[in-house]
């Protein structure tokens, strides 16, 4: 390190304004990212305008901050109530929420604190040494490239399928299928909207993520009320300190996390999404105890929050070196050095070093103030679990459905939370979690891009499969989606995963047969769809839809000859489901009669009050509508969410 560098990495850190900016900007991305639908590009877009008036070392060191607060503050809510607050943390949920049932919510709260610093300080010292290195290699991706790190991403499936790699495979092609709702990135034409306009712009991935992990959670809740199994916190002393002394001691899991998320980060377009899926994979890969992932096991958590807080580092590099962002917040970064006269790319190093090496100093000492802030708030944010759940149930489903309203400011959005919460519940019940639908929603646009893409200059230089099977990096990517599927299939056969269930006693009208013909129905549906569309605009769903035709008739004939039982007997009563879908869709439905303040105070107090009807308690209810004011407000007022007044107002 030359004294010119040194001198600025200590100038940024030595600024007493430039902490004050980090202490702000990371405690306000850790709120943006715990409130779902909140993500970590919104909240960088709503603070822009505010850098206006700022030099360009104070606003690059704030949206920063902001930027790596959010991204740790996703994993909060993703332990909490299992509903990732922004899509960087869904792996973050398959260990972390079942340790907060087992209590242990504290402890995965600072997992994920130590993880997102350890993560983010090697992010960020890749990108203090490695940018010219890794901005080479983010200039060797095309779309074939693209389309295999999509093909093995998907190779995840084996290892989220703890029941069955069938029903993981089926709803891995669901995943993708849902990722081709809208216009064709290729092709231009519009798919599978049945002359819907709203649906032109596709599915929004933080809308399923909602519904698919969060609601689910809430009716569990509903059937647990009163009983001893509902998760609660009980500060034990000591805890924090443990857990950083057990992590200390798993540092090849730190670095291997780290590189797969900087390494995903560099990659435009990639995100944090996939890093942290790729990173969790990876760790249960290599660990003996495989069966102990996904009933909350600390370096699940660990690895997740690692991978996620490394490709916040690894994103920025191909945004300075070559003024390519690579994932979606670093785009809003570049626009705010556009904003200050200052074009990212090959000449910044140059140009503007003490800058860079300010902002980067800043970076990594940011990640430091994050994870104090994180250790120390951990055992207070764990408290919210001993709220009474006639308080939680609302709250969490005021949050989910004004998080989703807050994406795009639209109601179908809403009732497409509410739609796939219940379709997540009804089939987790038999066996087919969620993380393998929301795989294939993420990877898909990034498989069927690539493809189509691929198929074109395969097409104009005269050989496709050349194009596939010919550049030194598909190569690679073809050898690691090889080993992924060996390694998968070498655990399935040594039986160190549970694979398959006991022989069940569900029948020939249990729910894997309704699930297993649901599966079939939008397979046809989809194939049916495609004769009107051009090659390039149909090539992608045509081949999604037969595998999951194929995969629906392989479930069909299991559950037929009754091989399977649901995976979660579920003591949840039907009521608590009926009560909570008819509530929810009440409560979408009087948004545009009544406005969405008053539906959501209604719903609030008549939750509540359905909830607490043993008590009668008058005092919940009063909590409640207090509660829900202070959410509407703050989204209101502090993010300008412009909710709809109401017909009748």
């Amino acid at each position: 390190m030359g004294i010119p560098m040194a001198e600025s990495l200590l100038s940024g850190w030595m600024d007493p304004v430039n902490w004050l900016l980090m202490l702000v900007g990371v405690a306000g991305g850790i709120l943006v990212g715990a409130l779902p639908g909140l993500t970590a590009t919104m909240a960088l877009a709503l603070m822009l305008p505010f850098t206006f008036s700022m030099g360009p070392e104070a606003a690059l060191i704030l949206l920063g901050a902001i930027y790596i607060g959010a991204i740790y503050g996703g994993s909060i809510s993703a332990i909490l109530i299992n509903t990732p607050g922004t899509p960087s943390s869904i792996a973050t949920t398959f260990d972390g929420f079942p340790m907060t049932q087992k209590g242990q919510a504290e402890q995965a709260l600072v997992t994920a604190a130590f993880s997102s610093g350890v993560g983010g300080v090697l992010g960020g010292i890749s990108l203090l040494f490695l940018s010219p290195l890794l901005a080479d290699l983010a200039l060797n991706f095309g779309p074939p490239e693209f389309f295999w790190v999509a093909v093995f991403g998907l190779t995840v499936i084996a290892t989220l399928s703890s029941h069955s790699l069938i029903k993981g495979l089926t709803g891995g092609a669901f995943g993708l299928l849902l990722s081709t709702v809208g216009i064709a990135p290729i092709g231009g034409d519009s798919r599978f909207t049945f002359g819907f306009s709203p649906l032109q712009g596709g599915l929004d991935l933080v809308v399923v993520l909602i519904g698919l992990f969060c609601i689910p959670e809430v009716i569990a809740i509903m059937g647990r009320r009163g009983l001893q199994d509902q998760p609660s916190y009980q500060p034990v002393k000591g805890v924090a300190a443990h857990v950083i002394k057990r992590l200390i001691r798993r540092p090849l899991l730190f670095l291997r996390s780290s590189v797969i998320g900087i390494v995903t980060g560099v990659i435009p377009g990639a995100g944090g999404n996939v890093a942290s899926l790729l990173a969790y994979d990876a760790t249960v890969r290599f660990d003996k105890n495989k069966e102990e992932y996904g009933r909350g096991k600390i370096e699940g958590v660990a690895a997740s929050e690692t991978g996620n807080n490394a490709e916040v580092g690894g994103s920025l590099v191909p945004l300075l070196s070559l003024g390519i962002p690579g994932a979606a917040p670093a785009a809003v970064l570049m626009g705010a050095l556009l904003i200050q006269g200052i074009t990212p790319g090959p000449d910044l190093y140059k140009n503007y070093p003490d800058l860079v090496h300010t902002f980067v100093g800043a970076f990594i000492a940011a990640n430091v103030v994050m994870f104090v802030m994180a250790f120390y708030g951990a055992r207070y944010v764990a408290r919210l679990l001993n709220l009474p759940s006639h308080t939680l149930v609302p709250l969490i489903v005021m949050l989910t459905v004004i998080g989703s309203y807050a994406i795009r400011n639209n109601l179908l959005d809403v009732a497409m939370m509410v739609g796939f919460g219940i379709v997540g519940y009804l089939l987790k019940k038999v066996g087919f979690e969620p993380g393998p639908i929301v795989l294939g929603l993420i990877l898909g646009s990034i498989a069927e891009t690539g493809l189509a893409q691929s198929m074109l200059i395969g097409q104009a230089k005269g050989g496709i499969w050349m194009v596939f099977l010919s550049r030194p990096i598909t190569l690679a990517l073809i050898g690691l989606c090889l080993i992924s599927l060996g390694s998968s299939w070498w655990m399935l056969r040594s039986g160190r995963r549970e694979r398959r269930e006991k022989k069940g006693d569900g029948g020939r009208l249990g729910g894997d047969l309704w699930a297993s013909l649901g599966f079939i129905l939008v397979a046809v549906i989809a194939l049916g769809h495609l004769p009107g569309l051009n090659k390039m605009s149909a090539v992608f769903p045509g081949t999604v839809g037969v595998i999951l035709l194929c995969l629906g008739v392989v479930c069909l004939v299991q559950s037929l000859f009754g091989r399977w039982k649901p995976a979660e007997k579920g003591a949840v009563p039907a009521s608590s489901v009926v009560v909570l879908s008819l509530g929810m869709a009440g409560y979408v439905l009087l948004i545009p009669w009544l406005g969405f303040l008053a539906a959501t105070l209604l719903f609030a107090g008549m939750v509540t009050w359905f909830l607490s009807r043993r008590e009668r308690s008058f005092r919940g209810v009063v909590v409640s509508l207090l509660i829900g004011l202070l959410l509407y407000s703050v989204f209101r007022w502090i993010f300008m969410v412009p909710f709809p007044e109401g017909w009748l107002l």
